[in-house]
This record gives structure tokens, sequence and C-alpha cells, in this order.
């Protein structure tokens, strides 16, 4: 395990602190550059005179225009912690999203980032790994607030875990991360289609779904993917049990499941909860 020395670990510092506010301007502006996208398409498709929306910039400063902010005060809000300290003073109506939900991401991601290069040094596994835990966060947070997760996320870290796993910068072997995306996707989309069959009802699950699954087999191999899946379950029941008790959802309400899949798969991978594969032996049989 590679150390950050006392230089490095400042860099680290001081580049998370820079990446933080537009990573977190990227999570909330990507849902509306979509549905922005899936908008123009359906007016062409369609042939339609609705007007077409315009594309949403995606690390601009999520600030109503009509707002009458100073310079200052824009480039603050491009700093962690000040931009909630600003967003609360200075800018309480004319911020798009809200400070309280920015501020979490921005913590988290930077705990993230600096716990990440700790543990796994200025390296190709750490860096790999790092990109791993963030696209785990945009998709909880993008998921949880629009229901989406997009496959700029999904497939292209699919991809990333397979090309992590021929570089060996990934613990999981390059054939275990292909039957993982591959167990990952086609497993639940079988298992939604026969019920779907069976009760003549529309998919349980969104076909981002699927391809997360698909992303998280490729990195964490099939084994540890089902385990995500059974683990997730179990969290969602639970939530859904809570909220159904408190009137707050019915049998009928969308639910995101992203949230629940991004945290299991980093429980995994950080050993917070001991694996089936762990205790049985199994994964040995699969090389």
């Amino acid at each position: 395990m590679d150390l950050l020395s006392s230089q490095q670990l400042v860099i680290t510092i001081c580049a998370t602190y820079v990446f933080t506010p537009f990573f977190s301007i990227f999570i909330f502006q990507l849902p509306r550059r979509i549905l922005a996208e899936y908008h123009n398409e359906c007016v062409d498709f369609l042939e339609l005179k609705n007007k077409k929306l315009s594309a949403v910039p995606l690390f601009s400063a999520t600030i109503n225009e009509k707002s009458k902010s100073n310079k200052l005060v824009r480039a603050l809000y491009y700093a962690p912690i000040f931009s909630y300290i600003i967003a609360k003073t200075k800018l309480k109506e004319h911020t798009i999203i809200q400070p309280e939900q920015r501020l979490l991401i921005e913590t988290i991601t930077i705990i993230t980032c600096i716990t990440t290069m700790l543990e796994f040094g200025n390296t190709p596994s750490g860096l790999s790994q790092l990109a791993f835990y963030l696209s785990l966060i945009a998709i909880a947070a993008i998921d949880a607030r629009t229901k989406l997760i997009p496959d700029i996320l999904s497939v292209t870290m699919l991809w990333a875990g397979l090309i992590a796993s021929i570089q060996g910068w990934n613990e999981i072997q390059i054939q275990l991360a292909v039957w993982g995306a591959v167990a990952g996707y086609c497993g639940p989309w079988l298992i939604s289609k026969a019920v779907c069959l069976r009760t003549n009802r529309p998919d349980g699950m969104g076909y981002g779904d699927f391809k997360m699954l698909a992303m998280l087999g490729a990195w964490l191999g099939p084994l540890n993917m089902l385990n995500t899946i059974i683990l997730a379950s179990f969290g969602f029941m639970f939530y859904f049990m809570v909220m159904r008790m408190a009137n707050k959802v019915s049998r009928h309400s969308l639910i995101p499941f992203g949230p629940f899949l991004s945290i299991v798969a980093w429980a995994i991978t950080q050993n917070n909860i001991f694996l089936f594969s762990e205790h049985l032996k199994i994964s040995g049989l699969l090389v």
C-alpha cells in the first residue's frame, strides 16, 4: 500500500478542494441536460412545433441568471463550504439547487478523495478506485433526486472497470469482471421480464439499474455483485416499510434503487461487511 508524502498530501487536498465544487455542480446539471436532450429528440422525432430547449452547461454555476450577485459572490459559489454560506445569506432565492444537498455531496466527495488517496496512494490503482467511488456518489445523488441513472456514468464506468482489470489496477481478474458484467445485466433483466410476463405489469426496475449492476459486476465480480443486490434489497425493503408506516409512500410509489446499490457497493469495497466469498472460499472456484 503506497502512502502519500506530506507534499503529495497537500497537493491532493488542494486538488480535491478545487475539483469538488465542479463535481457537485456536474451532478446537479447533468440530469437537466439529459432531460433537455430527451425533449429535443422527441420534438424532432414527432415533428412537433414545440420550442427546443437549450443545452445546459455542465459546469456552470447553478445560480438564477436574474440574480444581481457580484463577481466575488459568484467566485465563492465555486468554493466548498463557502458556497453553502453564500447560498444561505446572499443567494437565498436565486440558487437552483438546495444548499444542504450540495454541502452533503461536497463533504462526502472531499472525504472520499482524501481517504482513497491515503489508502492507495497516487497510483493508477488509486485513481481508478477513486473514479469508481465518485461514480457511485454521482449515481446515488442523481438517482435519488431525479430517478435517472445516466448512461454516461454507468456505461463509461463499466468499460473503465474492464480496463482496470486488464491493466491489473483492480483486484478482480478480467474473467471475473466480464462474467460479473454479464451476470449483472442479464440476470436481473431476465428476472424482471419473467415477472412482467407473469403479472402483465411494467418493469419494476429501470434499464438504468441493469446497466449499473453490470458496472458493479465489472468492478466487484459476480459474487460480490450478488451480495450487493441482496443487501441492497434488504435495505430497500427496510426503507420502504419505514416510509410506508410513516405514510410517505404507497405500493405504487417509484423509489430509486441506485442509492442502495451505491451504499452497499462502497461498503463491500471498504470491507465493512463480511463477504460470502470470504467465508465460503468460493472465489477460488471461479478463477
